[in-house]
C-alpha cells in the first residue's frame, strides 16, 4: 500500500530542511571571522565582544590611567585567551557556543539587548546586559554570565597590576 500524503509530515520535513539551511548559514557566518594575530584562541569577534564587556565588568578596578586602562584590558584579554587553552576541549567548546552567541548578530540583540556592535555599545547597555544574565531565572544565563565573570575577575586579580589598587603585596617570596 503506497504511503497517504500527509500535510503535516510535509511540513515537518520543509521546516527541519530549512532548519539546517538556517544552521548552516549560521555556522559559515561564525567562521568568517579570522582569528586575531595576538591570540591563541579567542578569534576576532569574540575579540571585540570582550573589549566591550571587559571595561565593564571591571568597572572600579581597572586604573584611571588611559594608557595603563588600556594596557590592563588588553592583559586581561591575553590572559582570558591563554587560560582558555588549558582548559579541556568540552570547557572550550562550551566557552566558544557562548562567545558565538555574543558576538553573532543573529542572536546578540535577542539575547542580551545590545542591538549595536560591540565596538560601538555603551557601556551602560553593555552593564544592563550582564545584570539581566546575572539574575536571571534561566539558569542557562546565569551560567554564561558566570563563566564571563569568573574568568574575566580570575585573569584581573591574577595580574601583578591589579595588586595595587587592592593593596596586595604579592605573593611571598620563597
Amino acid at each position: 500500500m503506497a504511503a497517504d500524503f500527509n500535510p503535516s509530515r510535509r511540513r515537518f520535513l520543509k521546516t527541519g530542511l530549512a532548519g539546517a539551511a538556517v544552521l548552516g548559514f549560521a555556522g559559515w557566518w561564525a567562521s568568517r571571522d579570522e582569528a586575531c594575530t595576538d591570540c591563541q584562541w579567542l578569534q576576532q569577534g569574540e575579540r571585540d565582544l570582550l573589549l566591550a564587556v571587559i571595561p565593564v565588568m571591571l568597572a572600579g578596578a581597572l586604573p584611571v590611567d588611559a594608557t595603563q586602562r588600556k594596557q590592563a584590558i588588553q592583559e586581561v584579554m591575553t590572559g582570558f585567551d591563554t587560560t582558555l587553552t588549558y582548559f579541556p576541549p568540552v570547557v572550550r567548546g562550551e566557552i566558544r557556543q557562548l562567545l558565538w552567541l555574543l558576538k553573532s548578530p543573529l542572536t546578540r540583540g535577542a539575547l542580551t539587548g545590545v542591538w549595536s556592535s560591540w565596538s560601538t555599545a555603551e557601556s551602560n547597555t553593555i552593564h544592563d546586559f550582564l545584570n539581566r544574565w546575572q539574575t536571571s531565572r534561566f539558569d542557562l544565563l546565569r551560567a554564561g554570565y558566570s563563566a564571563l565573570h569568573d574568568l574575566i575577575i580570575g585573569v584581573w586579580y591574577a595580574n601583578p597590576l591589579s595588586w595595587q589598587r587592592i593593596a596586595y603585596p604579592g605573593p611571598p617570596k620563597l
